[in-house]
C-alpha cells in the first residue's frame, strides 16, 4: 500500500511542475513587461542581459516541462528543473 501511495504522490508532484512550468513559461510569453520588471527590481544584471534573460526563460520552462511530460531524459531534466526551481528560490530570497 506504501509503495502504491509513493507511486501516486510521485505522479501528481510530477504532473503539478509541468503545470507550474507550463503556466509561468506561457504566462512569459504573454506579458514579458511583468517578468522584466521584476528581474529589473532585483538589480542583478544590466538591461540587454535581463531582455536575453526574460526572451530565453519562457522557452527554457516550456521545454523542461515537455521533456518531464514525456520523461525524455529524465536525470538531465531533473536536474534541470532542481537547478531552475533553485535559482528562483535563491534569488526569491535574496
Amino acid at each position: 500500500m506504501k509503495q502504491k501511495y509513493n507511486i501516486y504522490l510521485t505522479r501528481v508532484s510530477k504532473y503539478l511542475l509541468v503545470l507550474i512550468l507550463l503556466v509561468s513559461g506561457i504566462s512569459k510569453i504573454i506579458d514579458p513587461e511583468f517578468a522584466l520588471e521584476v528581474l529589473k527590481a532585483f538589480n542583478l544584471f544590466n538591461e540587454s542581459i535581463n531582455i536575453f534573460i526574460i526572451s530565453i526563460l519562457p522557452i527554457l520552462e516550456i521545454i523542461l516541462a515537455v521533456m518531464l511530460l514525456l520523461n525524455y531524459k529524465i536525470r538531465f531534466t531533473n536536474i534541470s528543473t532542481i537547478i531552475l526551481f533553485f535559482i528562483f528560490f535563491a534569488i526569491s530570497i535574496w
